[in-house]
C-alpha cells in the first residue's frame, strides 16, 4: 500500500508540474517570435500529458480505496489472520452481515463498520463482493 501512496504522491507532483508548464506555454503564446504551430503542438502534448496523469492518479486512488475496503471487509479467522480458506474455502464471499456470522468473521463489528463508514465516506461497505487472498495484515 505504501508503494501506491508513493505513486500517488509522485503523480500529484507530476500533474502540478505539467499544469505549471502549460501555464508557461500560454505565456509563450504571446511572444511574437515563436511559431504558432510549435506552440500549438506543445499545448496539445501538454494537454495529453495532463489527461494521462489525471487518469493514472484516478486509477491509483481507486486502487487505494479497493485495498482499504478489502482490508475492512475481508474475512479473518479467530486469530484475525486472513487466508484464502477463511471464507469456507471459497476464493470470495458475499458480504452481508458477515461480522455477525458464526461462519465468517470480519475485523470489525457492525458498530465499528458504521463508524468507519462515516469517517471513510468513499468506502461503500454495503453488499459488496470481496476477494479473498493472501494479504499482509501489518
Amino acid at each position: 500500500m505504501s508503494d501506491i501512496q508513493e505513486a500517488i504522491s509522485t503523480l500529484n507532483n507530476l500533474l502540478i508540474s505539467a499544469e505549471s508548464a502549460k501555464t508557461l506555454t500560454f505565456f509563450l503564446e504571446g511572444v511574437n517570435e515563436l511559431n504558432a504551430e510549435v506552440v500549438s503542438k506543445i499545448e496539445t502534448t501538454q494537454t495529453n500529458e495532463i489527461a494521462l496523469l489525471t487518469a493514472l492518479l484516478s486509477e491509483a486512488q481507486s486502487k487505494v480505496r479497493q485495498e482499504q475496503l478489502y482490508y475492512v471487509l475481508s474475512p479473518v479467522n479467530n486469530m484475525k489472520v486472513l487466508n484464502k480458506f477463511t471464507a469456507d474455502g471459497n476464493e470470495s464471499f458475499e458480504f452481508w452481515d458477515a461480522e455477525e456470522s458464526d461462519v465468517i468473521q470480519t475485523r470489525f463489528t457492525k458498530s465499528e463498520l458504521g463508524s468507519l463508514q462515516s469517517k471513510l465516506t468513499h468506502l461503500n461497505i454495503e453488499a459488496l463482493k470481496v476477494r479473498v487472498e493472501e494479504y499482509d495484515n501489518e
